[in-house]
C-alpha cells in the first residue's frame, strides 16, 4: 500500500493540476496497469528482475531478496493496483480541487503549499478507500503470492484444502479472511459516507502550465511509471509470445480459448441479466427484494474468490452426499460441467454490471414508469419500450467490464473447473507454476490485449 500510494498520489497530482506534454493522454493511459493481473504482472517481473538484470541487481541491494519474495511481491503488486488509488483521487481533486485551491489562493498561500498542506490532508478520505480497495485485490490474489512463495490467507486455504485435503480447516482461514474483508469493507463504507458528508460545494478544475522544470519533472515521473507498470510487462510478454507462437498447438489454444469464452459470456449474460433485474424493482418497482439483492451484491465484490468458490462448493458437497442415490445422475452431471463456476463468478462479479447500469437508472426519471404504465403496459413491456433503449450504451460498458474480469479470474476457476478443463488464465498459471513462464505469454497477451482495449472503449464511451 506504501509503495502504490507512492506512485498513485504524486501522479493524480500532476495529472489534475499541471498541463504538461502528453498529460492529456496519460490521464488514461495510467489506467492501463489493471488491464495486467496481477499473477502475469508477477510471471513478467520474474523475468525482467532476474537476479543477473540492472533491475534485479538494484532490487537485491535496496532490499537485500531477489523479486521472488516479500518485497517483491509487495513491488509488483503496487505496479498493478496502484490505480485503485490513482482513480479515487484524481477523480476527487478535479471535483473539488478547484474550491480548495481558490480558498486558499484568498489567503496568499502558494499552490505547492496548498496542495501539501490543504488538498492532501482533505483528500484522505479518497487516497484511503482506494488504498482499502487496494487491499481487498492482494487478500483476493492467490495466483502472485504462490508464484513468488509468500504465505498468504488465500495461498493457506489452496495448500490446507488440496494439499493436506483438511476442509475444516481451510473452512476456517477461509472464514477468517471472509472476517477480514467485511471489516475493510465496513471502513470503506464509513470513509465513503465521511468523504460525502465533510464536501459543501463544488468548483470546475483549473489545470495550470507551471514552469518548465515542474513540467519536466511531471512527465518523467508519469511515463517512468507507466515504463515500469505496463510497457516493460506487457514488452516481456509480447516478446515470449512472438518467441514461442510457432510452436504453440492450436487445438489446446483455441479449445482454452473456447472454454473460456464459454465461461464468459453464460456468466456475463446472467450477470447482466441479474443487474437489470435487480435496478429495475430496486429504482423502478422500490421492491425489498431489488434493495435486498442491490445491497447483498455490494459485499459479494469484497469476498476472495476463494471465500466464494468454498461458499459454493461445500454445500454443494453436503447436498450431493445427502442425494447421492435420489440425485446422483443429475449431481454428476452439474459435477462435470461449469455450473458451479458460473454460479461462483455470477456472484463475485455481479456488482460489476450493476456499478455502470446503476448510472443509466439514476439518470432517467422514475415518472417514465409510472408515465408508461398509467398507459396500460405492463412493467416489462415498459422496460423493454422505455428503459432498454436509453440503457444499452450502459449496458455496453457493464457487458465489457464484466468479460474483462471473468476472463482473467483466476481463484474461483482453480477450485471450481471441472477435470481437464482450463481457461485462458488457468492455463496461464500452470504453465507460469511449471517454470514455463515464457511458453505462458502465448495466454498472457490474450488477457492484456483484451484488458486494454477494454480501458480504451471505456475511455471512449466517456468522452
Amino acid at each position: 500500500g506504501l509503495i502504490a500510494s507512492c506512485i498513485a498520489i504524486p501522479a493524480a497530482l500532476f495529472i489534475s493540476f499541471y498541463k504538461f506534454p502528453l498529460s492529456k493522454y496519460l490521464e488514461w493511459l495510467l489506467v492501463l496497469p489493471l488491464a495486467i493481473p496481477t499473477y502475469i504482472m508477477a510471471f513478467s517481473y520474474n523475468e525482467l528482475a532476474d537476479i543477473t538484470s540492472s533491475f534485479g541487481l538494484l532490487l537485491y541491494k535496496v532490499t537485500g531478496s531477489e523479486i521472488k519474495s516479500f518485497w517483491g511481491l509487495a513491488l509488483v503488486m503496487a505496479f498493478c493496483l496502484y490505480p485503485y488509488i490513482y482513480l479515487p483521487l484524481k477523480t476527487y481533486l478535479k471535483t473539488y480541487g478547484a474550491s480548495y485551491l481558490e480558498a486558499t489562493k484568498t489567503l496568499g498561500s502558494s499552490r505547492f503549499k496548498s496542495l501539501t498542506k490543504v488538498i492532501l490532508p482533505l483528500s484522505t478520505s479518497a487516497i484511503a478507500g482506494g488504498l482499502i480497495l487496494m487491499c481487498m485485490e492482494v487478500l483476493n490474489d492467490y495466483g502472485a503470492a504462490k508464484y513468488y512463495g509468500v504465505q498468504t490467507l488465500s495461498t493457506g486455504i489452496f495448500k490446507t484444502w488440496f494439499g493436506l485435503g483438511k476442509l475444516s480447516f481451510a473452512a476456517f482461514l477461509a472464514t477468517a479472511l471472509l472476517l477480514v474483508v467485511l471489516g475493510l469493507n465496513f471502513l470503506a463504507n464509513r470513509l465513503s459516507k465521511k468523504s460525502v458528508s465533510t464536501i459543501k460545494y463544488q468548483q470546475k478544475y483549473a489545470q495550470s502550465t507551471p514552469g518548465k522544470g515542474m513540467q519536466l519533472v511531471a512527465l518523467v515521473f508519469c511515463l517512468a511509471v507507466l515504463c515500469f507498470c505496463f510497457v516493460l510487462p506487457l514488452g516481456q510478454i509480447i516478446g515470449d509470445a512472438w518467441q514461442y507462437f510457432p510452436n504453440t498447438d492450436f487445438s489446446t489454444y483455441l479449445k482454452t480459448i473456447a472454454n473460456s469464452l464459454s465461461v464468459a459470456l453464460v456468466a456475463g449474460l446472467i450477470i447482466l441479466t441479474l443487474a437489470h433485474w435487480t435496478l429495475f424493482e430496486q429504482q423502478v418497482n422500490k421492491s425489498k427484494i431489488g434493495r435486498m439483492l442491490f445491497y447483498a451484491s455490494q459485499n459479494a465484490y469484497a469476498l476472495p474468490g476463494a471465500v466464494i468458490a468454498m461458499a459454493v462448493l461445500v454445500p454443494y458437497l453436503v447436498l450431493q452426499n445427502f442425494l447421492q442415490l435420489e440425485l446422483g445422475l443429475l449431481l454428476n452431471l452439474l459435477n462435470s460441467s461449469i455450473f458451479l463456476l458460473v454460479l461462483a463468478t455470477s456472484i463475485r462479479f455481479i456488482v460489476i454490471g450493476i456499478k455502470p447500469l446503476s448510472s443509466g437508472y439514476t439518470a432517467l426519471s422514475s415518472n417514465l414508469a409510472s408515465a408508461s404504465q398509467s398507459l396500460g403496459q405492463s412493467k416489462w413491456q415498459t422496460f423493454y419500450k422505455v428503459y432498454w433503449p436509453n440503457l444499452k450504451p450502459y449496458t455496453l460498458s457493464a457487458a465489457i467490464l464484466v468479460f474483462v474480469d471473468l476472463l482473467k479470474e483466476l481463484p474461483i476457476t482453480l477450485i471450481l473447473r471441472p477435470f481437464n478443463f482450463n481457461t485462458i488464465a488457468s492455463k496461464t498459471f500452470e504453465l507460469a507454476a511449471d517454470e514455463l513462464v515464457a511458453q505462458s505469454g502465448v495466454y498472457s497477451i490474450l488477457i492484456v490485449l483484451t484488458g486494454s482495449v477494454a480501458l480504451y472503449l471505456l475511455n471512449f464511451l466517456k468522452s
